[in-house]
């Protein structure tokens, strides 16, 4: 699990990110988190959001991770039975992970998403009408079948995704008002419907991609604790789907939020690559790897941002400094951990490379 590079599976349920599209909305979520409990509607006011996960999740975004454990572990100081800490702590370290800056070892985060999952089902059987914790629940849940995945564990991983969506239908059905649940269920939607679409021929399989970002973005607009995780979410769909235009858009207001994100900085250069905006592209690439230390120069996303890199380079026809990008990505090994588009790129790294060798200076 340590060092991959941010997927959108992963983001799935494993949660936590990001924003909005206009202005007004800007300066409202630049705000949300003094005024969070005021600006709750109507319908979700019965829902007891505990300040500290809000804070801890803003302070997590901006990589400010020690804060954010700190903000967790008062939460499982003031409410030791309660799951949020637990959750909160382990998809903290989830964030880390991906980026290669987690210190969490995998048996330890497995445990405290264990911790939190028999936690939630414990406040669950206790308080039934409560939708935090049954919320929280569902989202140990769905990082649980995460990590079973990573594991090799599938059946496990089914199970627990499976409860996991169950919980936070549950959650919709008992209080409509909670858009939050819309984030995780939607990606689920999102992603169900990208690995079944093939298959759509069938009578029994729908293609749910355009409902989950439906109701991602719904999360994103409604949500009392999504507003600044949804965006990112709604980001990796739009990559998948080749939807670069909306893609930028979105990536672009995140990353200039959350300048020292990984991944939103990442992702709106992906955003431009995809696109063909090379020399736009090379310059956010070079962002992206500058977040990097250099101890962290192996690390999956670093690498791919160079190869990356390289290839705009190439493309704008600067091969001089294309040529150690492009070197590095044809040596770099391309093991579990790097996104499963990366041998693609590093084939494509590899033509770039000999074209531009053929060339010279």
């Amino acid at each position: 699990m340590r060092g991959k590079k941010p997927q959108p599976s992963g983001v799935w349920l494993g949660l936590m990110k990001r924003m909005c599209s206009n202005a007004v909305g800007l300066r409202r979520q630049l705000i949300a988190v003094c005024v969070f409990f005021s600006a709750l509607p109507e319908s979700v006011r019965a829902v007891q959001v505990p300040a500290n996960f809000v804070l801890a999740q803003e302070a997590a975004l901006r990589s400010e991770f020690a804060r954010a454990e700190s903000l967790a572990v008062v939460m499982k100081r003031e409410q030791p039975a309660d799951p949020t800490a637990d959750y909160a702590m382990a998809a903290i370290e989830q964030m880390r992970l991906f980026g290669c800056e987690g210190t969490m070892s995998p048996a330890e985060l497995k445990r405290r998403v264990q911790i939190a999952v028999r936690a939630g089902r414990e406040q669950v059987a206790r308080r039934p009408e409560a939708i935090w914790p049954r919320y929280v629940f569902g989202l140990s849940l769905g990082l649980s079948a995460v990590i079973a995945a990573d594991e090799g564990s599938y059946w496990h991983a089914y199970r627990a995704g499976t409860e996991s969506v169950e919980q936070l239908e549950e959650v919709l059905r008992r209080e409509p008002g909670f858009s939050d649940a819309l984030l995780a269920l939607g990606a689920y939607h999102y992603w169900r419907g990208a690995a079944m679409r093939n298959w759509t021929w069938l009578p029994f399989i729908a293609d749910t991609r355009s409902q989950g970002i439906r109701e991602m973005k719904r999360a994103w607009r409604e949500g009392a604790t999504t507003q600044n995780t949804a965006p990112g979410m709604i980001v990796w769909a739009l990559l998948k789907d080749a939807d670069f235009h909306e893609a930028l858009a979105i990536s672009s207001e995140i990353a200039a939020r959350y300048p020292a994100n990984r991944a939103f900085v990442t992702a709106r250069a992906d955003a431009l690559f995809g696109l063909r905006r090379w020399e736009e592209a090379a310059a956010a690439y070079t962002q992206a790897v500058g977040l990097y230390s250099a101890d962290q120069f192996q690390c999956p996303g670093s690498v791919e941002a160079r190869a990356r890199r390289g290839i705009a380079l190439a493309e704008m026809g600067k091969c001089s400094d294309a040529l150690p990008d492009l070197r590095a990505a044809v040596l770099s090994p391309a093991h579990v951990g790097y996104g499963r588009d990366f041998k693609a790129t590093q084939n494509r790294a590899r033509v770039l490379l000999e074209r531009c060798l053929e060339k010279g200076p």
